[in-house]
């Protein structure tokens, strides 16, 4: 009976490692309600098993004093310690779990929101409509902050980096999450699925705007789309490429980046740097093309 409930728990644990959808049972473990569920379970186990003590106790001598007694409060602290332990971790990641995804309990967008069709050759920012003012007591206001690997002399389109950023006005808190590139079987929000990876999906758009009659942009359709997948309104889009990014922290007068590692990338040709970029490890103050290489370069020898 003491061995039961871990000896379960250990065959889910192989049967949801050999499934091929190991990933999402592992992601499932990342909901308020399935951890409360397991804080349940945990409280059955806890009561099954000092029952399984006292069972033992009856079955030894039976009575108080003996060497059963002793040996029986030895497996009731057994039982006890390590499973309010585990009850109060459980608690702990339940509070955790609950306040990273309240921010996500919201009504699902229902259509595109408007924004205009962005022109990759701007250098800078494009919104799909200005941030409103917003007074205390009123509603969050989420953003899609969408990174483009254009620049002169590229023909790409890929939006690399992707980040849903949610104001609450009335905690006076930002929540926000970067969505991986290559997330594929993305929700369109119209019942339709996106099977190609994330980052192409504006690219998509553009080149069959047939398939999207309705929406004034491609970066319309992926804001709608992660919304859909987080399960939140995303009331806006700001997007900057590769010159804008550059504009960004020139206008910020440069960066202070510290850097732990140095490392040399003599493959790297970007803005500034044609033959390549290094960096020694130091305190450093970067322009907008320093800062651009840096944050690009993947490629470093060794």
């Amino acid at each position: 009976m003491l061995a039961l409930p871990p000896l379960g728990l250990v065959v889910l644990v192989i049967a949801a490692l050999a499934s091929p959808d190991r990933l999402a049972y592992l992601a499932r473990l990342l909901d308020p309600s399935v951890i409360a569920t397991l804080f349940v379970v945990e409280l059955v186990v806890l009561g099954w098993r000092l029952v399984a003590s006292a069972d033992a106790f009856r079955r030894g001598e039976g009575r108080v004093g003996g060497r059963a007694s002793a040996l029986s409060a030895l497996g009731v602290a057994l039982v006890l310690v390590p499973s309010v332990y585990a009850a109060y971790l459980t608690q702990v990641a339940y509070e955790s779990a609950a306040s990273i995804f309240s921010a996500v309990e919201t009504p699902r967008p229902s259509g595109p929101t408007a924004t205009p069709e962005p022109d990759p050759s701007n250098i800078a920012m494009e919104t799909g409509s200005p941030a409103p003012s917003i007074a205390p007591g009123s509603g969050r206001f989420t953003v899609l902050f969408i990174g483009v690997d254009w620049q002169p002399g590229r023909n790409t389109f890929l939006t690399d980096t992707m980040i849903v950023g949610s104001l609450d006005p009335v905690s006076n808190a930002v929540s926000m999450v970067s969505m991986p590139r290559d997330t594929v079987d993305v929700p369109l929000g119209d019942g339709r699925v996106f099977r190609g990876k994330i980052n192409s999906l504006v690219a998509y758009v553009r080149n069959h705007p047939k398939q999207f009659p309705d929406a004034p942009s491609g970066e319309t359709v992926l804001a709608n789309a992660l919304g859909t997948l987080l399960g939140v309104k995303v009331d806006g889009w700001v997007e900057v490429n590769m010159p804008g990014f550059i504009d960004v922290v020139d206008s910020l007068r440069g960066i202070n980046v510290t850097v732990d590692d140095g490392f040399c990338d003599p493959t790297y040709h970007g803005p500034g740097f044609p033959d390549g970029f290094s960096i020694t490890v130091g305190r450093w103050h970067l322009d907008g093309e320093e800062a651009l290489a840096y944050a690009r370069v993947r490629k470093a020898s060794g």
